[in-house]
């Protein structure tokens, strides 16, 4: 992950002015054509190891500190990212976290096609929205992608975490 990232570094460049102006992830299109000819097994297997080789040493925890204060406290705790499915659902079983929003790959037979349904990192506002009333419940909602700003405006308690 780290190599592809620093050898790639002018390709993440060109397509970050892509996403800003066009909202167009050229990453997340190679990204999932990738993945085409993987069981839907074999991508959860592959997610439960990037979970515990890469994301468990970059967690950030003060956040996780108070999802665990939510939780406790029996808010309904929901994660909302733009990530693939298959890691989405080996994040939330680790974390305890029952609903997620996420970016859905395509399966034709158990078998991923390469693409998927849609990309909802530009659009996570209106998706939560359409499940949950935000205006009539506190929440709260930490983000480290500037995107999500229109969501975090609208939530209780919204934070925008700057990585080091």
């Amino acid at each position: 992950y780290s190599v592809f990232r620093d050898k790639y570094r002018y390709l993440r460049i060109y397509n970050k002015v892509l996403n800003t102006f066009f909202h167009y992830d050229w990453y997340k299109l190679k990204s999932a054509e990738f993945l085409a000819g993987y069981s839907n097994e074999k991508l959860e297997l592959l997610a439960h190891s990037f979970y515990q080789d890469v994301l468990l040493k970059n967690e950030i925890q003060p956040v996780l500190d108070l999802l665990s204060f939510y939780k406790a406290n029996n808010y309904q705790v929901v994660l909302v990212t733009a990530t693939f499915d298959p890691i989405v659902k080996i994040i939330a079983q680790y974390l305890g976290v029952n609903d997620y929003f996420c970016t859905r790959l395509v399966y034709k037979n158990g078998i991923c096609t390469g693409k998927y349904e849609k990309d909802i990192l530009n659009d996570k506002l209106s998706i939560v929205s359409e499940k949950y009333n935000l205006s009539n419940c506190i929440s709260v909602f930490y983000s480290d992608n500037h995107q999500d700003i229109p969501l975090l405006k609208k939530t209780t308690l919204g934070a925008y975490i700057v990585k080091k």
